[in-house]
């Protein structure tokens, strides 16, 4: 739409059946590309479209296996945006869509912000800036830390694994399993813990009691105010 004189250059219509939850839309714009993120469509997914600013051709898209997707960046060649459902932060290349980054060891809340060549991104309780986002590479500049973890054992697994967390204070603990698509398989456990040792086991299943398949999968153990993850190697 031109500026000054409100006159259409070109528009886009999301294909046939995929119906957004227009109120939740957010856009980001480089100099020659437009991206824009859908919370909810009709088919309860969340998306990232992007497309060529100039002409309003289309270019890619991604649909996640969740809802509430929102605040997509647009920076150094790539675009991030945020996934709610699963407290989770993607990262695409812009010109071809290839998946590059994800992370999920924070409660991400707000866009992301780039600067000096690191990406930073508000998190409860946190600031997380991720030095390489094509790597994962990340440092913590601000959390209270409220829990140790000791790495599940053993690793790779068969049959189980198990790990075991020191609180340091009574906290409410979400301990969730995701594959690497980012979706969430898993609920270990939600709800409160006094303070001290507890140990939590996995069984490779998944919340409906299915054996899920071998393959490299995340868990993520959150309190309030702070966050972790590790990998977990399931071979069958």
């Amino acid at each position: 739409m031109e500026k000054e004189t409100g006159s259409v250059h070109w528009s886009f219509h999301i294909p046939d059946g995929i119906l957004p939850d227009l109120s939740a839309n957010a856009i980001a714009i480089s100099d020659s590309m437009l991206c824009f993120s859908i919370w909810e469509n009709s088919e309860d997914k969340g998306q990232l479209y992007t497309l060529d600013k100039i002409t309003g051709n289309y270019l890619w898209h991604h649909t996640f296996d969740t809802t509430g997707v929102y605040s997509p960046t647009i920076a150094n060649g790539n675009v991030y945006a945020i996934n709610w459902r699963t407290n989770s932060i993607w990262g695409f290349h812009l010109q071809t869509g290839q998946h590059i980054f994800f992370d999920a060891s924070a409660k991400y809340l707000h866009q992301p912000v780039v600067a000096d060549n690191a990406l930073f991104v508000e998190a409860f309780g946190a600031v997380v800036s991720f030095k390489s986002a094509g790597t994962g590479i990340k440092a913590i500049l601000s959390e209270k830390k409220s829990f140790e973890l000791v790495p599940n054992h053993p690793n790779p697994f068969n049959q189980s694994t198990r790990f075991k967390i020191h609180l340091f204070r009574s906290d409410h603990l979400n301990i969730s399993v995701y594959n690497l698509l980012g979706a969430r398989i898993k609920t270990i456990s939600d709800r409160n813990f006094s303070a001290g040792s507890h140990v939590f086991i996995w069984d490779g299943t998944d919340d409906r009691r299915h054996t899920v398949p071998s393959g490299v999968y995340i868990v993520r153990l959150g309190t309030g105010s702070y966050a972790k993850s590790m990998k977990m190697i399931l071979i069958r």
